[in-house]
């Protein structure tokens, strides 16, 4: 049976109400402990009894699971400098907590997201995703090299009372740990899929390359939707299992508001901070896998070799690269890019890596970076014009920076695309492609297709419908 350490929990939550009343403000308490493995998606599960409505998932393969449950703080950005209105808050809450940093991704941490353009009409689909809303969970689960840690956080008062806050945080921790029954997922059976708009879409896609064909701009990343319905409820915990196991090289992720919850698997990283270097990198350009390695090396080297998909690949590192100088030193860009493989397609991809600059922040850099031209295009204002003149839905979360960043400014931010919003028995999935001159409206609908397939392919537990 899992139990904190109730005595230090005590220390630290009489000690956070001490400071509470010294500084008339409230204070953050965080208490950090190594505990027994768990599997992260019973965990997340668990979490339902007491935080249904604000969990938070967040896994890359074997490198690092995060989830967050419930929330000690919220931050909300409804500025038009949401990312540094974000930011402030954050650096505001830090400077009330007892918090020293030892652990990477452990202790208070943020996490959640961005819509895509604030600027954007708000959809009722998106009701309870604001422009910019992050959490501090109330508890967090750490994986990360063969450790597990739990963090507790807890904003606490000078009226606050300390027998109440340990004996509450020792009952949902057991209640955590404790409930091992794994349930079989209520079973799910696609009713209806609906691919929207096409033929308005298809107009759209031709009529962007004839305005780029004048000049009027580069590029434009033109996105649409899929209606989903299932016969029962979709289950979440089931829909991330999917996830985690198809998509392995993948950022697999769940922000969840109210009844609603946007889940991905996505291949892009924005950004990471690790330590004084940030990482990124251009993903553009698609192709398909192949039904044998033969096929899949052919597949790759047509990509490699496609004008099309290579000019539309340099527009995104030209335009990272101009953003991370910004905040980097010797910044490192090869010359040729290589290939990412995921399950269902293969992108072009570019590694890029700088040493930061002194006083440089994740939120500088999502601000500085969203979006890039594989989700905007390019010239990026012109684009975001564009888009909103010719998409017939608001994007939302869609396409936009979702992560988290610790306490020492360490983290890391993906693009929140091969993504869907699901509501009960209802899922909406998005995917976008990028238009050039040379780009053909068929072609790019056969692109989105294979890109509706892995949120496809886990509503429906693996058996694909083939009516896309």
């Amino acid at each position: 049976m899992i139990s904190v350490n109730q005595r230090t929990l005590r220390h630290s939550v009489l000690d956070g109400i001490r400071q509470a009343d010294a500084l008339h403000s409230s204070f953050l308490v965080t208490h950090v402990e190594a505990v027994e493995y768990i599997d992260p998606l019973l965990f997340f599960e668990n979490g339902r009894s007491f935080y249904a409505g604000n969990r938070f998932f967040w896994s890359h393969g074997d490198q690092l699971t995060l989830v967050g449950l419930g929330a000690a703080d919220q931050l909300e950005g409804k500025s038009s400098n949401r990312a540094q209105e974000i930011k402030s808050k954050w650096l505001e809450l830090l400077k009330n907590t007892n918090w020293n940093q030892e652990e990477r991704a452990t202790g208070p941490v943020v996490m959640g997201g961005f819509s895509f353009d604030p600027s954007d009409k708000r959809s009722s689909l998106w009701d309870g995703f604001s422009d910019s809303s992050f959490i501090v969970p109330e508890i967090l689960l750490t994986l990360k090299g063969g450790q597990a840690f739990l963090s507790i956080n807890r904003l606490v008062q000078a009226t606050s009372q300390a027998e109440t806050i340990v004996k509450q945080v020792e009952e949902r921790v057991q209640k955590l740990f404790d409930d091992k029954a794994v349930t079989a997922p209520h079973p799910v059976s696609i009713q209806s899929i609906e691919d929207l708009d096409v033929d308005t879409w298809l107009e759209r896609v031709q009529l962007a390359t004839e305005k780029i064909a004048n000049g009027e701009l580069n590029k434009v990343v033109l996105s649409r939707e899929v209606a989903v319905k299932g016969t029962t409820d979709f289950d979440l915990k089931a829909v991330l299992t999917r996830l985690c196991q198809d998509q392995k090289n993948s950022y697999i992720f769940a922000v969840e508001r109210g009844g609603a919850a946007f889940v991905g698997a996505t291949p892009e990283r924005l950004i990471e901070r690790q330590g004084a270097f940030l990482l990124t990198g251009a993903v553009a350009g698609t192709i398909g896998r192949g039904k044998t390695e033969e096929e899949d090396q052919l597949l790759g080297q047509t990509l490699l070799e496609s004008h099309k998909n290579r000019e539309e690949h340099q527009f995104v590192v030209q335009m990272i690269q101009q953003a991370m100088e910004q905040y980097c030193e010797d910044l490192m860009i090869p010359d040729r890019p290589e290939l990412l493989k995921v399950k269902d397609v293969q992108h072009l991809y570019t590694p890029i890596k700088g040493k930061a600059r002194s006083g440089a922040t994740l939120f500088d850099i999502v601000e500085r970076l969203h979006p890039t031209p594989a989700l905007g295009g390019q010239p990026r204002e012109k684009a975001l014009n564009l888009i909103k003149e010719l998409e017939t839905f608001n994007r939302g979360w869609f396409a936009s920076p979702v992560g988290w960043m610790d306490a020492s400014g360490e983290g890391e931010f993906a693009v929140a695309i091969r993504s869907g919003l699901i509501h009960q028995a209802e899922a909406r999935l998005f995917a976008g492609c990028g238009v050039v001159e040379a780009s053909n409206p068929i072609d790019e609908l056969e692109e989105t297709h294979l890109k509706f397939r892995p949120m496809l392919a886990a509503l429906e537990g693996g058996g694909l419908n083939e009516s896309l």
